[in-house]
Order: C-alpha cells, then structure tokens, then sequence
C-alpha cells in the first residue's frame, strides 16, 4: 500500500497547508501526514482512500462552512461518506479521536476509535484475521465478518 500513496511532507508544509484551519494540528495527525500524504486515487482501506493534508484542510474548511453539526476542531482525512474525522481540539500529544460522521444521522455522531492508531490496528486485525483481505485492485471484506465488526469499519452507527 505505501508505494500506491504519496510521499509523506515535511513539518513546514504540514504547517503552511494546515494554517487556514486555525489550529495546530496533534502530533499523531502530524505523523500520519509525515508518513504518506494521502492515498492519491488508490482506496487505502475498504473503499476509502486516504486524504491528502491540502484536500482535507479544503473539505474541511467546506463543511465548517456548509455544515452546522460539523465540529470546528475537527479534520476531515477520508475521501468517501461517512466521513472520517479527526478530532483535533486535544492535546498536542494526546491521543486523537476518530469520528465517522454522516449527514442523515443524529447529530453529534460518537467517536468510533480512540485514536488514529487505534484505527489502524483495527485494521490490521481485520487483515490478520483474514475478515478483510487485498485482492490485488481493492480492499475487499469477507461474508463471515461480523455485523458489529462491518459497523465499526464502515461508520454505520449502532448506537
């Protein structure tokens, strides 16, 4: 996956492309955006791929402006509905909760992980599980995944 995405950016453009946002973005945040700067057109995890910082800070500043629910800490980093958010308005080195959010559901949504990296090892259960599993152009999910399991990787609130 990492040589489908593109290269990770440097602190000072991290800082000039999130400026606009008005806050500072959390270390774990930072670090995703060191490693890769987003997905490109390849889908990183089931369907969705990966914003680029430059993308996300524009979608984000798009939905402060269109959506009155959408919470004014929070930074959009995944390209398809429901929306993955980072919640932002934490500590420097906190760990930085991820929000799906969707327009047609009560509002405010819930955190669905505790962190960014949190999610990522959620993921990589699924993978070691075998529930979810690369079938050479896309991320594909297996029939005996569990519904509750389907729910917290696709954002399908439950609750």
């Amino acid at each position: 996956m990492p040589s489908r995405m593109k290269p990770g950016l440097q602190d000072a453009e991290i800082d000039r492309i999130s400026a606009p946002l008005g806050f500072d973005l959390p270390d774990e945040v930072r670090r995703l955006y060191r490693w890769r700067d987003g997905s490109g057109l390849a889908t990183m995890i089931w369907r969705r791929g990966m914003s680029s910082l430059e993308q996300a800070v524009t979608d984000t500043l798009a939905f402060r402006e269109d959506d009155e629910c959408w919470q004014p800490t929070w930074l959009n980093i995944m390209d398809e509905r429901p929306y993955v958010a980072v919640e932002c308005g934490v500590g420097p080195q906190d760990p930085v909760p991820v929000w799906h959010y969707g327009y047609d559901w009560p509002d405010p949504t819930r955190p669905v992980f505790a962190s960014i990296g949190d999610m990522v090892a959620f993921w990589i259960e699924l993978i070691d599980d075998g529930l979810m599993y690369w079938d050479h152009a896309q991320w594909r999910v297996g029939d005996a995944i569990p519904g509750e399991t389907l729910e917290k990787l696709s954002g399908v609130p439950n609750g």
